[in-house]
């Protein structure tokens, strides 16, 4: 079982960096344009769910986000890339990481793999 805490982050993850705010209203606002989440973005985001920014230094770069997720195994396959917008290979790499499920893709090296094993989850039972 993955710890509950793990899988809230995860699925906050995927929130957070699939698309742009949509308004309550759709009558009243338009829809606004979609949010390029970058890997910068992406970094610094995960450290603020995981509860670890107090674990920063003073004045952290996105550098410094990156190094530290990094040093905890988690990164997109190619490494994180500051100002790329972030993919949808790069997100399921990461969510896989960040649930400690790595070891149940099929293929560590290739992207299609992950995503693959996120879409055959039943989400609902990480939290059982």
């Amino acid at each position: 079982m993955i710890p509950k805490s793990f899988a809230v982050i995860a699925l906050a993850v995927l929130t957070c960096a699939s698309c742009g705010i949509v308004p309550h209203d759709r009558a009243v606002a338009p829809e606004p344009a979609p949010r390029i989440v970058r890997h910068a973005d992406l970094a610094r985001t995960i450290v603020r769910m995981m509860g670890e920014e107090a674990n920063m230094p003073a004045g952290a770069t996105a550098l410094d986000y990156q190094s530290f997720l990094a040093g905890k195994g988690i990164a997109p396959l190619g490494g994180w890339r500051h100002l790329e917008p972030v993919t949808k290979g790069d997100l399921a790499v990461v969510t896989v990481k960040l649930l400690k499920l790595q070891d149940r893709v099929e293929d560590p090296l290739d992207e299609a793999a992950y995503i693959a094993l996120l879409e055959s989850l039943d989400l609902r039972t990480l939290f059982d």
